[in-house]
């Protein structure tokens, strides 16, 4: 055993003797919480609270109804088992479960301790699985929340955590360490015992507990980032840790400043149910993926870590008021989610291509995706999908984050174009980003009102028609002002023939052999994509044809193509406006160049302050 290792438990032993003291000395409101992990193979989690100088007549516990960071509602308290209570001279005091969270506990003037265990959730797929506990042999990989909960509605009682494990397993977390002094990463993943100043400290951390982490790491501007990944053994974290990084600098280098003096990434590999999904804390984020597809899907991967880490300031730093303070007691409805999980998604790919480390075509692959997962939400309005997130259901979330993405597209081109380059949906987040620091929250019926604000720009229409009303949303008309509007080049318009060269193969596809050379900036196809379909029908030599005979008429003609390994639909006009012509002329409008240029423009990264 290392000395720094020798050290750290000789301070968790000695913290574990002043805790059983403390009733002797203490004069202030504390709460203990003991956590026997060492039944991690039989699916659950022993916990003990001990409550030091809280004595209540009576005293409630609750624990959380719905998930931070994903909003459903999820009633951990269903995973709580055998929930008793003792005086202080061990005897059992009554309790009553007064809901499926919550418990009142009589008689509780000389109360000593709660006791209960916390079971398994990893098989309830009403929420994801980065959001619950993960309890079995293979370790433990949970958010706190799924394991504490709070008395008397008083979530500012400090507390201490005492965790016992396993032989020879390692303790991944963002709890702050009891201990004094700086440790060695070696030695951080042996301690026991630590401590919060509140219930929402608790409850906004990661908790890994396992037989055998992965580990890499990389420091920025004086920031040290750690990445902690359990499950597959396979895993290579070492590239997530490369594509964290890129995350990282791109998003630091937006915001100018870091809120945090460590950070760490931490990561579920799963080889069962894995679902790609992040969730937000202010010091970390914790990830489900599954192992396996990480070389497959690292594009994917890459924009699931960039969209969560610009929660870190997008719904942790400031946030409308219903995101904090949290009331833990009471399923969370509120309208405007869209802005946390929509613009996350938005920046997450447009700042990659900004700093460098995207082609601007991925930006637009990105738009292509969002439009079709939006299709199957036309009919609920975005302030609708935002209120239904506290019934989790994939395809409604996939949606607002979808359409979220698109509203915030359009109102970032809204203001660039009204206010000619001098305000855009970066003041807008900035602006919020530097009022965090005075506690400010927003008003989530007036949101709207407080973007208006802050970019001197009128957005009533689209928030009226698009984002509280159900109009689809017009993208094509507002990538015109970019000059990337889904429209094609003059010469595949020409003659009738689409000014494509198409090989048709077996598979009862084509492939696109030749394009013509005058093209827009996001060209909607390239050689060696494949046509799949003309006209809604399968490719064909007579479907090819008929569709050439179409273009002579002038009737439009719909192909799909699969370009980057994704199906975009493109529109062939017949007879395409004057306005139409102007915007996919060879040479764009220096209007377009200019909107394009400070919307995509590359950037310089850049070394910024911690505060």
């Amino acid at each position: 055993m290392s000395k720094a290792i020798s050290r750290a438990l000789a301070r968790a032993l000695l913290l574990c003797w002043l805790v059983a003291t403390w009733p002797l000395v203490s004069n202030a409101q504390r709460l203990v919480y003991r956590v026997d992990l060492t039944h991690a193979a039989e699916h659950y989690a022993a916990i003990t609270i001990q409550l030091l100088d809280l004595r209540p007549d009576t005293l409630t516990f609750q624990m959380p109804v719905w998930v931070p960071g994903i909003y459903s509602e999820f009633h951990y308290g269903r995973f709580i088992k055998d929930l008793t209570a003792y005086d202080t001279a061990g005897h059992e005091l009554s309790i009553k479960r007064v809901k499926t969270d919550r418990w009142k506990i009589g008689n509780a003037t000389s109360i000593g301790e709660i006791r209960y265990r916390i079971e398994n959730s990893a098989s309830d797929n009403t929420t994801p699985l980065v959001g619950i506990a993960k309890i079995d042999a293979d370790g433990v990989f949970a958010n706190t929340e799924a394991l504490f909960g709070y008395v008397n509605d008083n979530k500012d009682i400090p507390a201490t955590i005492i965790l016992t494990v396993p032989k020879d397993w390692l303790v991944a977390t963002t709890l702050e360490s009891a201990s004094d002094g700086d440790f060695t990463d070696e030695a951080r993943f042996h301690q026991l015992v630590y401590k919060v100043s509140d219930y929402e400290s608790l409850a906004d951390a990661p908790l890994i507990v396992a037989p055998g982490l992965k580990t890499s790491s990389f420091a920025e501007s004086g920031v040290n980032y750690l990445v902690v990944a359990a499950g597959d053994e396979s895993f290579p974290i070492d590239s997530f840790a490369m594509r964290a990084r890129r995350v990282v600098l791109a998003e630091t280098s937006f915001y100018g400043k870091v809120p945090f003096r460590e950070y760490m990434f931490a990561v579920y590999a799963g080889s069962g149910r894995a679902e790609r999904f992040g969730l937000a804390h202010a010091g970390s984020s914790i990830f489900t993926i599954a192992g396996a597809d990480w070389a497959a899907n690292g594009e994917n991967d890459e924009h699931l870590i960039a969209s969560t880490f610009f929660k870190t300031w997008n719904g942790k730093q400031f946030h409308i008021s219903a995101l904090g303070p949290v009331d833990f007691a009471l399923p969370l409805s509120a309208r405007s989610l869209w802005f946390n999980e929509g613009l996350s998604d938005y920046y997450a790919d447009l700042l990659l291509v900004r700093y460098g480390y995207l082609t601007p075509s991925a930006f637009f692959d990105a738009i292509d995706r969002w439009e079709a997962c939006a299709e199957s939400s036309d009919h609920i309005s975005l302030e609708t999908l935002s209120e239904r997130a506290a019934k989790y259901e994939p395809s409604h979330c996939e949606a607002l984050r979808a359409r979220g993405a698109l509203a915030a597209l359009l109102m970032d081109i809204e203001i660039r174009s009204r206010t000619h380059g001098q305000r855009s949906l970066d003041n807008v987040l900035l602006r919020m980003s530097s009022e965090a620091s005075s506690g400010r929250t927003y008003d989530d019926k007036k949101f709207i009102n407080t973007i208006e604000k802050f970019s001197d720009t009128p957005l009533d229409t689209i928030y009226v028609r698009y984002i509280a009303g159900t109009e689809p949303l017009p993208v094509e008309a507002y990538l015109d002002k970019l000059g990337a509007a889904k429209e094609l080049p003059e010469a595949m318009k020409s003659n009738g023939q689409l000014g494509l060269d198409l090989a048709l193969n077996a598979a009862g596809t084509a492939i696109i052999t030749a394009t013509p050379r005058d093209t827009v900036v996001h060209s909607p196809f390239e050689k060696g994509d494949t046509v799949t379909a003309i006209n809604g029908e399968r490719v064909s030599e007579r479907a090819v044809a008929e569709a050439k005979a179409a273009a002579r008429r002038g009737e439009p003609v719909k192909l799909k193509v699969v370009h980057n390994a994704h199906a975009v639909t493109v529109l062939v006009p017949g007879s395409p406006s004057a306005k139409s012509k102007a915007l996919v002329s060879a040479k764009d409008r220096p209007s377009q160049l200019a909107l394009r240029k400070a919307l995509l423009g590359k950037r310089k990264v850049k070394r910024v302050k911690r505060g």
